[in-house]
């Protein structure tokens, strides 16, 4: 019921301790539980907590039925880890290759001047700090505005 209302902290909270609260002998209802509560902290982007009730129920003794939706649980919560490890450093491709690629042509100039591969080196990297900190300023100049009305005290 918390979890259609849109709660879903609170379903993982209260599936939590009606696994807790489960007689000893009932296992299976233990797992469902579990299973449940595993789904729920999915749900509220707990990815390590839904992980673990996962893996309590794949440690216990519990039919096999159970055991294929605690493996569910699991792989939702690693291909969502995936997906986010990959989405950042797609991001942090797009946002170093541009000063790497001036700091690069900035340090072959350098370089066909005369200097040497220290004072090469030298200048690519501060060039490229440079363009970083230009984009963050960029970045942070843009989207200041779109922050500003998303603000909740900003909102009537």
């Amino acid at each position: 019921m918390a979890r259609r209302r849109g709660a879903v902290d609170a379903a993982y909270e209260l599936a939590g301790m009606a696994a807790q609260r489960t007689p000893e002998e009932d296992r299976a209802t233990w797992a469902e539980r579990k299973v449940a509560q595993g789904w729920h902290a999915y749900a509220a982007g707990l990815m390590d907590e839904g992980r673990d009730a996962a893996a309590v129920v794949l440690a216990a003794d519990v039919p096999t039925s159970i055991r294929a939706r605690a493996w569910l649980v699991t792989f939702e919560a690693m291909g969502q880890r995936i997906l986010v490890f990959v989405g950042t450093a797609l991001a942090l491709v797009i946002a170093v290759l541009p000063a790497a690629i001036v700091g690069g042509v900035f340090a072959v100039l350098v370089h066909t001047v005369g200097a040497g591969t220290g004072w090469t080196a030298a200048a690519w990297s501060v060039t490229g700090s440079a363009v970083l900190v230009f984009e963050c300023y960029l970045g942070t100049m843009l989207l200041g505005p779109v922050l500003e009305k998303l603000e909740p005290a900003g909102l009537k």
